[in-house]
């Protein structure tokens, strides 16, 4: 439709007049199609059209799943009912339609382009996509644990050397533990400033032992001495980390104080209730409930403004002199047991020939 402006200016009101009545009748038309492609989609949703699963294509989203989503999404913020029947027609607002069309992208399935075609693409993998990311946390979950375990095993040892709780800032202290511990966590004025200066010793030792357990100890050793914190630990593997640590000491500590790894009637409940990751506010059995969310977003909002601070990049550029230099001290230890069992394993061969 021409302008008025590109019209005689005598007949510029009815210009003007005829271009609205046309976009009125343009967006009549646009909305009506938009419905009709809505009950579509509910057809398809109601009587799950679905594609044929391929194994080929299951091991890529396993892939893509892992590599690009996990790091990024932890707690989905679609409901239940969102996360089954994603609008693939409106604007993207649900996070699973986010997710799948990432994979779509990221597969470069060329031929799912409509949005016909991505309901059935989400119908045959949504319960692939739900099923590995609750994989995902519950692996995060039980590494956290048994890394847990190891920091209170040290804490209760009597005979370390004097050397190693001097590089080692006595790993691990209680002082340090006590910022992560049930009390400590709930207490949103010490755990929402641990990358301030006065908690230095504390982040540190969070970012050395407990964020590998999410963010995969190979990924994490790779890059340590490369790279500063923040260009290779994602905002959501830093916030996920101490999430989990506040839903899950209560109960860690029980465990280690009766000597089991498994919990049981004598174990607190998790502060907040872990399934599929998707919000139920009525159950709670399909998924975290809307408190661990806003719990989640919370500390996402904090780790997101703390790395944006001035004084950021200087706090993580000494964390990684300080894992640089521990890394050395550990392979002097590692090199000098080397020496003492090949010396002792000589004596040995010496005292056994009788030579």
């Amino acid at each position: 439709i021409l302008s008025s402006s590109d019209e005689d200016e005598d007949h510029e009101g009815g210009d003007r007049h005829y271009e609205s009545s046309s976009n009125s009748s343009i967006s009549d038309d646009t909305a009506a199609s938009r419905e009709r492609d809505r009950a579509m989609q509910r057809y398809l949703y109601n009587n799950n059209t679905g594609y044929a699963v391929e194994d080929e294509v299951t091991y890529s989203i396993k892939r893509i799943l892992k590599e690009k989503i996990f790091p990024k999404v932890k707690i989905l913020s679609d409901t239940e009912q969102e996360f089954l029947c994603p609008d693939f027609v409106g604007k993207p607002v649900d996070q699973s339609r986010v997710i799948c069309e990432t994979i779509i992208r990221e597969m470069e399935l060329v031929d799912i382009v409509s949005y016909e075609n991505k309901v059935r693409f989400w119908i045959t993998y949504r319960s692939l996509v739900k099923n590995q990311l609750v994989k995902f946390r519950s692996n995060c979950v039980e590494d956290l644990k048994r890394e847990y375990f190891k920091v209170k095993e040290t804490m209760s040892m009597t005979d370390i050397d004097n050397k190693t709780k001097e590089y080692l800032d006595g790993r691990p202290s209680a002082d340090i533990i006590q910022i992560i511990s049930d009390t400590g966590l709930r207490q949103d004025s010490q755990i929402m400033s641990l990358r301030e200066d006065n908690n230095k010793k504390a982040f540190f030792f969070f970012a050395r032992e407990f964020l590998p357990c999410v963010v995969k100890r190979l990924f994490f050793w790779q890059n340590k001495f490369e790279h500063l914190l923040s260009e290779f630990v994602t905002t959501s593997d830093e916030a996920f980390t101490l999430f989990l640590l506040e839903n899950n000491v209560a109960r860690w500590d029980a465990m280690f104080e009766y000597g089991t790894t498994k919990s049981d009637d004598r174990m607190p409940t998790q502060k907040y209730q872990s399934c599929s990751g998707v919000q139920d506010d009525k159950s709670g059995k399909d998924g975290y409930c809307a408190q661990a969310a806003l719990r989640y977003n919370a500390y996402y909002k904090y780790v997101s403004e703390a790395r944006g601070r001035l004084d950021s990049n200087a706090l993580e550029a000494e964390l990684l002199q300080q894992m640089e230099y521990l890394e050395n001290y550990d392979e002097s230890k590692r090199k000098k047991k080397r020496n003492k069992r090949k010396r002792d394993g000589e004596l040995n061969y010496f005292i056994e020939s009788g030579k």
